[in-house]
């Protein structure tokens, strides 16, 4: 034990000067999946730990919280008994060919079960939803470690993190996802596509070169910001995503239910040699892989602030575009808004990055021909 602590605390200290030396000193004392997984594991901690939060603003968001769960508003029973008709639905959807999860339970051996199977199933997740309780191998992950094409194997960076639930867990979130889903098409913004029901990329960039185009038939200047989120998913604060699914949806038990499954989640890191990491934890966090996780963080970023730039997003890239007369315009105009959205990812526990950040301008003008 004090051996892993000994490389755990030296990974710390030199994540921040050179992470392919820390990877190396770790991988000639410890396994590669500890090192991969330590690697990501600060990553995430040391974002939330650089920015300080006032415990003004925390008592403020329980505040609130407390304040919705005793308010006398509109209830709707999402926690109903699981019908046929919805386990079917989800079964359809299923697909084979999947990975199983923690525990090695595929998605053909649900497909394949009987009715009576099916409805034993069915009744399961009713009981699960009703008395809030989940089986504790169902917040357990597999993550595997891919190496990436053409990338150094000692670097953490060159590896893809692909994170394996239990497919019977998928399924309860699938139906989860169905009944939530009209109330959370509501609280969305309209320039927010991803992992919504007829959008996608490619209307966002029909919509982003309409705004250029317009920009050069005026005349005037048209810059753009395009940036993601570091460590997206990682950095979802629990009780600030809590506040936001009592404002959306009109059940607080099945609030309850879906934090229940954000809470006490642990994994473990496999390569693809077979070697294999600790039982980790993590806190404030939705889960890879999940099918609930994408409309979560939806909803997480849904009270994002107005700008005076076109906003374009898809999940957590997004791409603000300004036009303009002039140049000078155009810059204030752009350092303003990145300055509140700035503000308003670090109220929320997020950080911009400034790895992928990109501002170019375009370079449509207009061009008038002499004649000689």
């Amino acid at each position: 034990m004090v051996f892993y602590k000994t490389a755990n605390l030296k990974l710390k200290l030199c994540l921040h000067s050179s992470s392919a030396f820390c990877f190396r000193q770790i991988l000639r004392r410890d396994l590669p999946a500890n090192a991969i997984f330590q690697h990501y594991k600060f990553a995430s901690l040391n974002l939330r730990d650089n920015q300080r939060y006032s415990k003004a603003m925390l008592h403020f968001c329980m505040k609130q919280i407390m304040a919705l769960l005793c308010s006398p508003h509109s209830y709707v029973n999402l926690c109903e008994e699981v019908s046929n008709t919805e386990m079917t639905q989800s079964i359809h959807n299923m697909k084979c060919g999947k990975a199983p999860g923690p525990d090695n339970i595929h998605p053909e051996f649900i497909k394949n079960l009987g009715s009576s199977d099916l409805k034993w199933l069915a009744a399961f997740f009713s009981i699960c939803m009703r008395l809030n309780l989940l089986p504790k191998i169902w917040r357990k992950a597999n993550i595997i470690a891919m190496l990436k094409p053409s990338k150094d194997a000692k670097v953490p960076k060159s590896y893809r993190l692909i994170s394996l639930l239990c497919v019977p867990f998928k399924n309860l979130e699938r139906m989860i996802l169905s009944r939530i889903t009209p109330y959370a098409e509501k609280c969305l913004p309209d320039f927010q596509a991803g992992f919504r029901a007829g959008r996608s990329t490619i209307d966002q960039v029909l919509q982003l070169c309409s705004i250029i185009e317009d920009g050069f038939q005026l005349k005037q200047k048209t810059a753009l910001a395009l940036f993601d989120l570091t460590a997206a998913y990682n950095t979802v604060w629990h009780q600030n995503l809590r506040l936001k699914l009592l404002r959306t949806i009109p059940d607080k038990h099945l609030v309850a239910f879906i934090m229940k499954t954000l809470s006490n989640r642990r994994f473990v890191l496999r390569t693809s040699d077979g070697q294999e990491s600790r039982a980790r934890h993590l806190k404030n966090r939705v889960p890879q892989g999940s099918i609930l996780a994408p409309c979560l963080f939806n909803i997480y970023i849904s009270d994002s602030p107005k700008t005076l730039s076109t906003k374009l997003a898809y999940a957590d890239d997004l791409a603000l575009a300004f036009t303009g007369p002039d140049w000078a315009d155009v810059e204030n105009a752009m350092n303003r808004n990145l300055s509140t959205l700035n503000t308003y990812y670090h109220q929320n526990r997020l950080q911009l990055s400034k790895e992928k950040l990109c501002m170019p301008c375009t370079i449509l003008t207009h061009v008038t021909w002499e004649d000689d």
